[in-house]
């Protein structure tokens, strides 16, 4: 018997009392009225044994944390936050669903995150793996994957970087930086907009007592090109003539950059 009969034996043995030549046995009888390979043969066993085979057909997903998104509403009033896992090999566009899942997805940024049981879906043209109320969401400890430093779907160059949807990691050369200042929202920093002599948040609404925050502006470099960086908050050191290592996304031609991992000198 096959090594994928008996993996499958192993997954649903404690679920179901049954031995390892019975379960062949129950594959072998469905072999005679059906022709299948021998994965679907035992799962199409398992199934009629009342085992729960979902997890057999798809695999949980175990990514670090690239992206998180605020959590925002649906129509009907669920809370929803879209998510951008990354393992060795790939990356992941999920979305989770619920006040369960939302709340273990708190403060995760990098963090090692298990999804089962999901919905696979399309959003935006683009797959998604959708963990509603029924799926199960874990944070996992540290040391389920490498540093999200060393996974290799998660970088780009700055090219790629500042065309493509998302969140990348990026290394570059800072040949330039300047500083300035920018009125901003208190409670998310987002910087605000002149309305009739007001000042107003995107997100919250009109602010009497807006917050004054500094924002860097940078040449970067790589082998793609030189191109302009943005840097919302307070920069660790002056990063001119340094190598970066950070995290962001592309917006109007720039790499904004939103978590710096590492500074070297050159």
């Amino acid at each position: 018997m096959s090594k994928e009969v008996v993996e499958i034996w192993k997954v649903i043995k404690d679920q179901i009392p049954i031995s390892k030549e019975e379960f062949i046995e129950k594959v072998e009888d469905l072999r005679r009225k059906v022709k299948l390979n021998d994965r679907a043969l035992a799962i199409l066993a398992a199934n009629k044994l009342g085992a729960d085979v979902r997890d057999l057909l798809h695999p949980p997903i175990v990514g670090r944390v690239l992206y998180m998104s605020p959590v925002r509403l649906t129509v009907e009033g669920v809370p929803y936050r879209l998510l951008t896992l990354v393992d060795e090999n790939r990356r992941y566009f999920c979305v989770a669903f619920g006040e369960k899942n939302i709340s273990k997805l708190e403060d995760s940024e990098d963090r090692v995150v298990k999804i089962s049981r999901y919905v696979e879906t399309r959003l935006g043209g683009e797959k998604a793996f959708r963990a509603a109320e029924s799926s199960k969401v874990e944070v996992l400890p540290d040391d389920a994957l490498p540093p999200i430093t060393r996974l290799k779907p998660a970088w780009a160059s700055l090219a790629v970087a500042i065309k493509s949807k998302g969140y990348r990691l990026v290394k570059f050369a800072v040949i330039d930086e300047q500083t300035s200042e920018y009125l901003a929202c208190p409670i998310c920093g987002r910087s605000l907009d002149t309305r009739d002599s007001d000042l107003y948040c995107p997100e919250h609404g009109l602010v009497r007592e807006p917050d004054s925050r500094k924002v860097f502006r940078y040449r970067v470099a790589d082998k793609s090109g030189i191109f302009s960086a943005v840097f919302f908050g307070e920069s660790p050191e002056s990063l001119t003539s340094k190598l970066v290592t950070a995290k962001g996304y592309g917006k109007d031609d720039d790499f904004h950059i939103i978590k710096i991992y590492k500074i070297e000198s050159i």
